[in-house]
């Protein structure tokens, strides 16, 4: 089974007693400092869960499967997770 945002939001409402609004609150507020420490370069650690920093991809050059023809891929960045030892 998936587990979204909501279903996050409502166990960590029932785990702590607070609301499922604030709960889910509190869960886009962590998730937007995770992501802005990120792109301005910095790792975040959360102990004995993992680290998530920003991966720098180069502009390249690709191909288009269909055609053959080349095709400039534009740089780009993306959010890395690597787990603290095994889940």
């Amino acid at each position: 089974m998936d587990i979204n945002k909501g279903m996050l939001a409502r166990d960590l409402s029932d785990s702590t007693g607070i609301s499922a609004a604030k709960a889910e609150a509190v869960l886009d507020a962590l998730l937007e400092m995770i992501k802005t420490n990120a792109r301005m370069g910095h790792k975040v650690a959360i102990r004995g869960f993992g680290v998530f920093t920003a991966k720098e991809s180069q502009a390249r050059t690709g191909r288009n499967p269909s055609t053959g023809a080349a095709v400039q891929i534009a740089a780009s960045r993306s959010l890395k997770f690597k787990p603290y030892g095994k889940l």
